[in-house]
């Protein structure tokens, strides 16, 4: 990598495409009060690199597992997947390849990134859970250290007050 810092003015976000977007409700329920069930998520955060074309292309995975806290049966599931594709103009500057260890680029370009399309995805399911069972549900905050896990511990989403 060249001495060249990441500047965020230099990326656009291209595209979002959902993938996969499944809501299963094996309960039967018509309505369901999310402050008394525990909610579970794993999420992966995959990018891929094109230094030809300047682009990164992220693709986010989001599972999303509705239970009873007293361990009465409830099964609603929620599956995403939300691809991503960012340009970066300077993309060349910020990344080097190594024989040995393939690609890598820039700590910093890669954290906003992967912040910015996390945090998106958490406005994408919000809205889309809209006028479903999962009608309120936010994904949390989450430190950007654990952006860069892949895949993701199972979490658990608090409930609401």
């Amino acid at each position: 990598m060249s001495d060249k810092k990441f500047d965020i003015g230099l990326v656009s976000l291209e595209e979002i495409t959902i993938r996969n977007a499944t809501l299963e409700n094996l309960s039967g329920q018509t309505s369901v009060d999310l402050s008394g069930l525990e909610i579970a998520f794993q999420y992966e955060l995959n990018p891929a690199i094109s230094l030809r074309s300047k682009k990164v292309q992220i693709t986010a995975e989001y599972d999303i597992r509705v239970a009873k806290a007293n361990s009465e049966k409830l099964e609603i599931n929620s599956r995403y997947s939300i691809v991503f594709l960012y340009a970066v103009e300077n993309l060349l500057e910020l990344a080097i390849t190594d024989e040995r260890r393939g690609l890598s680029v820039d700590d910093e370009m890669l954290s906003s990134l992967l912040n910015i399309t996390y945090s998106t995805s958490r406005g994408i399911l919000y809205t889309r859970y809209l006028g479903t069972l999962l009608q309120g549900l936010i994904l949390p905050i989450i430190a950007t250290s654990e952006l860069f896990e892949s895949p993701s511990a199972v979490k658990s989403i608090p409930p609401k007050n």
